[in-house]
Formats: C-alpha cells, sequence, structure tokens
C-alpha cells in the first residue's frame, strides 16, 4: 500500500480486469460512486488494459457515469505485472460482470491473496466466493454498494476471519491440485 502511495487509513476497492462490455465498468463506477458519497475513506484501484487516467476507454467511461470530481479517488494503473502485490493492497476486490463469465479466475486469485470479495451472480462467481464474500445481481447498483458497505464496514477481527476463510476456501476448493484431482477423477 505504501509503494502505492495510498494513504493511510484509506478503505481500498480494487479491480482488474480488461476492456470488456461483459465486466460492465459502467455499473462499477456507478457503484463506486454511491459508495464513495457515503463514505469518504475510500478509493478505487483499477488495474488492467486500458484502465489508466488517459486513456479513452477509461475516461470515456468516466465521463459517462456518476464519477464526477472522484478521479482523486480514483487510482488506474493500467497493465500491471504485480497482481498479487496490488490483491494484497486491497480491502475488497469488486466484480460487477453483467454476463458472459464463466469461471473468472480474477475473483479465484484474489481471494487466494485472502482479499474478501463483492460479485454479481453470474458464471460461477457464487460459487466460487460462497460465504467468504458477497453476491449480488448483475447491474444492480444499490445491492453491490450496500454489499460493499458491508464488506468495508465490517470490524477488524470479523475481517480477518473473513479474509482466512477467502483463503481456505480457494485451498480446499480450487487449488490446483485440487482441480487435476478432480479432472482426473
Amino acid at each position: 500500500r505504501h509503494a502505492l502511495g495510498l494513504t493511510e487509513g484509506c478503505k481500498v476497492i480494487g479491480h482488474l480486469g480488461r476492456p470488456d462490455p461483459q465486466k460492465d465498468h459502467a455499473t462499477l463506477f456507478k457503484v463506486f460512486a454511491r459508495v464513495a458519497a457515503q463514505r469518504g475513506d475510500v478509493c478505487l484501484l483499477l488495474a488492467g488494459l486500458d484502465l489508466e487516467h488517459g486513456s479513452p476507454y477509461l475516461d470515456g467511461l468516466l465521463a459517462r457515469t456518476e464519477t464526477t470530481g472522484l478521479a482523486n479517488r480514483i487510482m488506474a494503473l493500467g497493465q500491471r505485472d504485480d497482481v498479487p502485490d496490488l490483491m494484497a493492497a486491497m480491502d475488497v476486490f469488486l466484480l460487477c460482470s453483467s454476463f458472459g463469465e464463466a469461471f473468472p479466475t480474477v475473483v479465484v486469485e484474489a481471494m487466494a491473496c485472502g482479499t474478501p470479495c463483492v460479485v454479481t451472480d453470474v458464471g460461477d462467481s457464487a460459487e466460487i466466493v460462497g460465504d467468504a464474500g458477497w453476491t449480488a445481481p448483475p447491474g444492480n447498483v444499490g445491492a453491490l454498494a450496500d454489499a460493499l458497505l458491508e464488506a468495508l464496514g465490517e470490524q477488524e477481527e470479523t475481517n480477518a476471519l473473513r479474509r482466512q476463510r477467502a483463503r481456505r476456501r480457494i485451498e480446499e476448493n480450487f487449488s490446483i491440485e485440487r482441480m487435476v484431482k478432480a479432472y482426473r477423477e
């Protein structure tokens, strides 16, 4: 967090993805705007192709969504190769996919790093997250914002247990060893 220049006490909502309509970045920004209106301590950390300030994709999204005045709270890093470090900097990972997800490995990666997730109920997202995170209907800005607010409002001890549960869920259900075993069976 220090290397990224994140201020002490900042609650980091993170997202990694590619510029694709399936990822529903417009909803992501609407959700962030709603949460930011209620919490002055949140920031949004983005990484992925074209998720950087100055990119026509990102700048166009920001202009079309309710994020006016929030640019200073959005850290858009573009494509990166230090995903585990970015995941470790997040308080919660947000995936707002609206359709077409199959098995979003980014959710598995976040949970393997002990990062709790808020996801839409698309593809296998809800199954991956289970009781270690939150699931909301796709496109439902209110439900996603409520889930994020709940995640960010957890007491420290409860959050630490959730982080452990997220990692354990991946180890027990989605590790390479488990996947190979299931394939062989």
